[in-house]
């Protein structure tokens, strides 16, 4: 990224990293309890609240497979590379 000049599409790239930082950090980076209830073939999100991005998108579907899960955190950093290229296809 240095190297060629796109610094800011490097930073584009590590949103999603960065989010899950902080919500992590906001949450004292919690050793337990983080990983989610399953139940039903599905992942929640555990009862004290979302801890991390995997947890947020736990709680905005209402339980989701774990294959889903990976796949919807795969299309976020894929939706910021789109962008990243986007803002530099000049």
């Amino acid at each position: 990224m240095i190297l060629g000049n796109f610094e800011l599409a490097g930073v584009i790239l590590i949103i999603p990293y960065g989010l899950d930082f902080f919500l992590k950090a906001k949450n004292k980076f919690p050793s337990r309890g983080w990983w989610g209830v399953y139940k039903d073939g599905k992942l929640h999100c555990p009862e004290h609240g979302p801890v991390g991005l995997a947890q947020w998108v736990m709680k905005l579907t209402g339980g989701i497979s774990e294959r889903r899960l990976v796949l919807t955190l795969m299309g976020i950093e894929a939706l910021a590379g789109l962008i990243a290229i986007l803002l530099f296809a000049r």
